[in-house]
């Protein structure tokens, strides 16, 4: 899987894409965790409440949806690492703001 920005996605990389909704004529942003074998797991954005984390995409269906749109919402970024996620986590436990 390669960025938008060309680099190739390493196991453990934080990444958003954007998805065209065609039943609510909207396009969302999506935020999944680069996974070993190719895959994603999915880690919210969208309507879907949440109900949805931890689902795990297959990287050619994330690369997939996030071609789907304008050309202003295509491509796939990094946005951090896994650990970042944790880090913000772990600031929440403590009452921390981000």
């Amino acid at each position: 899987m390669k960025y938008i920005d060309g680099t190739e996605a390493q196991v453990g990389d934080l990444i958003s894409w954007y998805v065209y909704d065609f039943d609510d004529n909207v396009t969302w942003e999506f935020f999944g965790i680069y996974k070993p074998n190719g895959t994603v797991v999915y880690m919210g954005g969208g309507a879907d409440s949440g109900r949805a984390i931890g689902k795990v995409k297959n990287a050619d269906e994330v690369i997939l949806q996030s071609e789907g749109n304008d050309e202003y919402a295509r491509g796939i970024t990094k946005i951090g690492v896994a650990m970042d996620v944790v880090r913000l986590i772990g600031n929440l436990k403590k009452g921390n703001e981000f």
